[in-house]
């Protein structure tokens, strides 16, 4: 038998241990620096567009409360992100992950036939919306992302990377020119990111000085735990690995 509440997170540093902690150094130095402006009132609004569906954290806090409480509650969140940000300091309450181990298909008892779901409390995802939305605008306008990325890009899909590559078929046969493609399946590629190797990229991508002490503020101290049953579990294992 499998311990469910240690398994996703044990399996994942084992499978870490093996990964070669490559550092890529190829990489050139971006000039600019991430600069993490406040937030206000209207950015918080962002609330509104969560599904009332989803689960809450650890805190059980409901989206669906804190959406029909927006109006009273902007405020104190405003406050406490913009504080947050002020001092470099991510909330360490916010970094607690309820971990629910999700059965896909075989042995029951093999770990790697469950899907880890973390869900962390809604407070925490909008304040990561807010951050995302400023990450995600400074590395496009200063052409950090390539182009060719089609994941977990604004307006882009398997769709587009698809109709991407066929254009680049099209386009090659036209020309009598011969097609070769290379399709590569990284396994477990978020799961295993090590904390310290994302942070040496991040600063080479320009997130300095107290931008790069708030990633790594977000970063460290995370936890995780598996409830079972109506057994909430403590949270244990501090997380150096998995984005």
């Amino acid at each position: 038998m499998i311990t469910l509440p240690r398994y996703p997170i044990s399996y994942l540093v084992r499978l870490t241990l093996v990964c070669s902690p490559v550092i890529f150094c190829y990489l050139s130095s971006n000039s600019e620096t991430f600069v993490l402006h406040p937030t206000n009132y209207l950015e918080i609004s962002v609330v509104r567009s969560l599904s009332i569906t989803a689960s809450p954290g650890v805190d059980g806090i409901l989206v669906r409360v804190l959406k029909e409480n927006i109006d009273i509650m902007d405020e104190v969140l405003v406050n406490l992100y913009n504080r947050s940000i002020e001092t470099a300091t991510f909330p360490t309450p916010l970094k607690i992950a309820k971990v629910v181990p999700v059965y896909k298909q075989g042995d029951k008892n093999d770990c790697q036939n469950y899907r880890p779901i973390s869900v962390l409390p809604v407070i925490n995802t909008i304040f990561e919306k807010l951050i995302a939305r400023r990450i995600r605008t400074f590395l496009e306008a200063f052409h950090i992302i390539v182009p060719e990325q089609h994941g977990l890009r604004t307006n882009h899909s398997t769709s587009t990377a698809v109709i991407t590559v066929t254009e680049l078929i099209n386009n090659a046969f036209d020309e009598n020119k011969l097609v070769s493609g290379w399709f590569i399946d990284l396994k477990k590629a978020f799961d295993t990111v090590t904390h310290s190797m994302l942070l040496i990229k991040l600063e080479k991508y320009g997130f300095r000085g107290h931008a790069q002490q708030f990633c790594h503020s977000y970063l460290i101290e995370r936890s995780q735990v598996v409830p079972v049953g109506n057994v909430p579990g403590c949270p244990s294992w501090q997380c150096k690995i998995s984005i």
